[in-house]
């Protein structure tokens, strides 16, 4: 059975101070409240999306659009770019090749050092 949402999820892991900078950051833009947030690691979380699992969540950024579509890394972050008026203007590169690779480089660099905060924070 297909799950259909009211609006965009982003799942986030509440236990690291990079990914709440993050969320807070997407907060900030979103007026409208377009985005929903649900941390990976209250079990509410995979009640109301039951194709994923916080294993799954806890190695790398999900979101799930309104249709149930899931995105991934980089494919988030290109999600989110989308859905704002105020990163719009750089949307345009996102549509090439290059673009494209360029925020795929940017999320992996974010990544490991997200990886590498987690591994030694003592509050992670």
């Amino acid at each position: 059975m297909e799950q259909k949402f009211s609006k965009p999820i982003l799942l986030y892991d509440k236990q690291c101070p990079m990914c709440l900078r993050f969320k807070q950051g997407i907060q900030y833009i979103d007026t409208n409240r377009q985005i929903e947030f649900l941390d990976i690691y209250d079990p509410k979380t995979y009640e109301k999306i039951t194709f994923l699992t916080q294993k799954e969540c806890e190695t790398i950024i999900h979101l799930v659009d309104v249709r149930g579509e899931v995105y991934v890394g980089a494919d988030a972050l290109t999600f989110l770019v989308k859905q704002f008026p105020q990163a719009q203007k750089l949307s345009w590169l996102l549509d090439s090749t290059a673009g494209q690779k360029a925020v795929e480089v940017f999320y992996d660099k974010v990544d490991q050092f997200r990886k590498w905060y987690k591994s030694s924070c003592k509050r992670c």
